[in-house]
C-alpha cells in the first residue's frame, strides 16, 4: 500500500494502515471439495502428496 501510495507521490509516512480482516471461508463442504479435487488429480499418481 505504501509502495501504492509513494507511487502516486501521496503521504505514505503519515497514513495508517490497518491489516486485511481475513474470514475463514472453509467448512464440512469445501474440505470435501478440496478433498475430491485431490483425489482427481492424482488419480493415476504413484506417489500421492495427500
Amino acid at each position: 500500500m505504501r509502495t501504492l501510495l509513494d507511487y502516486l507521490e501521496l503521504d505514505s509516512v503519515s497514513v495508517t494502515i490497518a491489516l486485511p480482516a481475513l474470514t475463514r471461508l472453509t467448512d464440512d463442504i469445501s474440505e470435501e471439495w478440496v478433498q475430491r479435487f485431490r483425489e482427481e488429480r492424482q488419480k493415476d499418481w504413484v506417489n500421492r502428496g495427500w
